[in-house]
Order: C-alpha cells, then sequence, then structure tokens
C-alpha cells in the first residue's frame, strides 16, 4: 500500500526494520491511526495527532506519561483490562515531529474489535464495569496535575457560544437554522451550571463504546484505548457519554428510524454496572444530577456537531458534506427522546445510587 507512515518515524522506534506493512484504521473521527506490522511478527498502534484539535500536543503527551505511569501493569490487570502504554523511541521521547507532524505509538491490542453501537445488553453492561474499574484506579490521582487539552471541551456554556459564533459566521440555510434555534431554546434546561460545580473528578470525557475494544467474539472487553482527553471532569459527565453513546440503537449519522432510539434495557444495565462498580467516594449520588450529566452530554455532542458542520467540517472527519449536519439532527431527536423518558430514567437510577449509597458493614 501507500506509505503512510513516514520513513522516518519508523526508524526513530524501529530502525532495524527493513520490512513492514502498514494498514490504516478508519473508525476515528480525529487522529489519523495506523497498524504497523514489523516483520518480526509484533504489531503497533501508530498515530499522527491531529494539531487543528490537538494544539498543545507535548502538553497531551504529558498528560498521557502521567496517567500511564501510574497505572502500570498491576492497575491495568485489577480494572479487568489488556496492558497499554506509550513506546519510547531511540530518542528516548514518546511523541516524534517529522515535517511539522507529530507521531506516538504504542503497544498493538491483539484479536480484538470494535462496536460503534452496542448490539446486545452483556456490551453495554461490560462498557460500564470497565470505565468504573478505571475510575476505581485513577482516584488517587489528583486532576489539577493534568493539562486541561481542550479548554471547554465539557462545557455547555462554552459549546452554546461556539454554536452562535458558527452561526454568525456563516449563512445558515432554514433547514440549519431550525436545528441552530431548538438546540439554544432545549440549553436553558440543562441546568448546567448546577452539574458544573460537580466537575471535581479526574475525567475521561470520551467514553463512548467506540473507544473499547472488545474480543473477537464480542463478548468481553479486552482494552480501553483514547485518553486524549483526560483531564478535570465528573463521573456524571463520563456517564452521559457512555448512554449517549451506547443506549441508542442508531450510529451517529442515521436519521430515520422505525422504533425508539434509546433503549430503557441497555441503560438499565449500564446504569448498574456503573454505579455499581464505581467505588469512589466525595461525590453526590443524586439521579437529578446523574440525568444532567447525560442530557448536557448529548447537547454538547448535537452542538459540536452542528458547529463543525457551520465550519465546513474542520473537526470531525467526514464522508460526505453534511454528515456533520445529519450527527446534530441525531443527537438532537436522541436528546429529546432521553428528556421525555425522565421519569423512567429515574425509576431505574433511584434503586441503583440507593445501592451504592449503602454500609456494606450492615
Amino acid at each position: 500500500m501507500e506509505q503512510v507512515i513516514p520513513r522516518e518515524v519508523i526508524d526513530l522506534y524501529f530502525p532495524a526494520e527493513k520490512d513492514y506493512d502498514v494498514r490504516l484504521i478508519s473508525h476515528g473521527l480525529i487522529n489519523d491511526s495506523f497498524r504497523l506490522m514489523l516483520s518480526s511478527g509484533r504489531s503497533f498502534f501508530v498515530q499522527k495527532i491531529n494539531t487543528s484539535v490537538f494544539q498543545e500536543p507535548v502538553e497531551l503527551d504529558n498528560n498521557l506519561k502521567r496517567f500511564f505511569s501510574h497505572m502500570e501493569r498491576k492497575r491495568w490487570e485489577d480494572a479487568g483490562l489488556e496492558y497499554l502504554d506509550l513506546i519510547h523511541g531511540s530518542n528516548k521521547q514518546t511523541i516524534q515531529t517529522i515535517n511539522g507532524d507529530y507521531w506516538r505509538v504504542m503497544n498493538f491490542i491483539e484479536n480484538s474489535s470494535t462496536l460503534h453501537t452496542a448490539k446486545n445488553p452483556q456490551q453495554v453492561f461490560q462498557l460500564g464495569t470497565a470505565y468504573a474499574r478505571l475510575h476505581n484506579q485513577v482516584q488517587d490521582l489528583d486532576p489539577s496535575e493534568f493539562q486541561t487539552i481542550l479548554p471547554g471541551f465539557m462545557d455547555t456554556s462554552y459549546r452554546k457560544q461556539q454554536l452562535q459564533n458558527s452561526s454568525l459566521n456563516s449563512k445558515p440555510t432554514d433547514a440549519e437554522q431550525k436545528v441552530i434555534d431548538q438546540l439554544i431554546e432545549l440549553e436553558a434546561s440543562l441546568e448546567w451550571e448546577k452539574l458544573k460545580r460537580e466537575n471535581l473528578a479526574l475525567g475521561f470525557h470520551d467514553c463512548k463504546i467506540s473507544n473499547v475494544l472488545f474480543n473477537r467474539k464480542e463478548t468481553t472487553i479486552k482494552a480501553i484505548v483514547d485518553f486524549d482527553t483526560l483531564m478535570r471532569g465528573s463521573y456524571y459527565l463520563d456517564f452521559g457519554d457512555m448512554v449517549r453513546s451506547s443506549c441508542s440503537r442508531l450510529e451517529e449519522h442515521v436519521l430515520e428510524y422505525n422504533s425508539s432510539p434509546f433503549s430503557i434495557e441497555y441503560f438499565e444495565r449500564l446504569a448498574k454496572s456503573f454505579w455499581g462498580t464505581l467505588s469512589v467516594n466525595g461525590f453526590s449520588t443524586e439521579p437529578e444530577l446523574v440525568y444532567l450529566g447525560i442530557i448536557n452530554v448529548i447537547w454538547q455532542q448535537a452542538t459540536r456537531f452542528m458547529s463543525d458542520h457551520l465550519n465546513h467540517d474542520a473537526y470531525f472527519k467526514t464522508d460526505y458534506r453534511g454528515q456533520n449536519l445529519d450527527r446534530a439532527q441525531n443527537q438532537l431527536k436522541l436528546l429529546m427522546v432521553i428528556m421525555g423518558l425522565k421519569p423512567r430514567l429515574f425509576l431505574v437510577l433511584k434503586p441503583v445510587l440507593n445501592d451504592t449509597n449503602e454500609d456494606p458493614s450492615n
């Protein structure tokens, strides 16, 4: 195939390698990702960092090094996940600059598969368990020691302003303006300031099902693989992104559906696994805060897609012009369905969250 990883990058990490193969990994929306297969039979995960999005790649690398140094092999094992780490080049660095581009290499998780939507309740249960176990392993890390790589990444006020600016700098069609108006109208009901006060934990911020690797049979999770948005956040926002990505029956660009796009069954399984496995102190388990985390994350994602569409798809990769508009409408529909199901969600959340408050000595 066409050479897509510069020879200089490979020489920095594997100077003795003369024979290798490169394959594009196509499911990521931001960075360019590749599988590098060496003649020895070993494979590595190689990424070119999108510096239009991650404008401080060295700070991003420092965050990852701090996280991976903390995890080590035993913590990965305790989390029930395969070991993952950054690979050092011959210059002792974990990030390389070649012709103005930034590259990194990690070990490759073999015999794995990626899902864009959940296919059964057990996969959703596994997702919640995996992220809760990982949160348990990092609860002793100080969030203030991690750089805020993407300011305002999960900030509803910031996303509202971003959408308004993008709208002013473009000429929205009637269809686009309708989506914009709906999003602005819904923002008043999100109670972001109440939720924002709970941003006290180290958050992963991108806890979607496509960021975990299942085994080939898609029955168990082998690894979690994306930590670029590791910074101060909250458990509510991380849980909200899991709900957004795994309890919807549709991929993010699909608009037509014959039944509800949201699965209460999946939601119940996710809530039980995440909140039942999470073992940390110092946060409120009010159902209202959990609910606000869900609706704020989905609204933020809809707004990000809409803003990017108005900015001519500068952030998210697309397969066709208008895909980010479709994605925004998809998330908007999902949000409205979930808001209409609030009483049912509370019926699920109350017993689950009450169980997390029980004293295990009783």
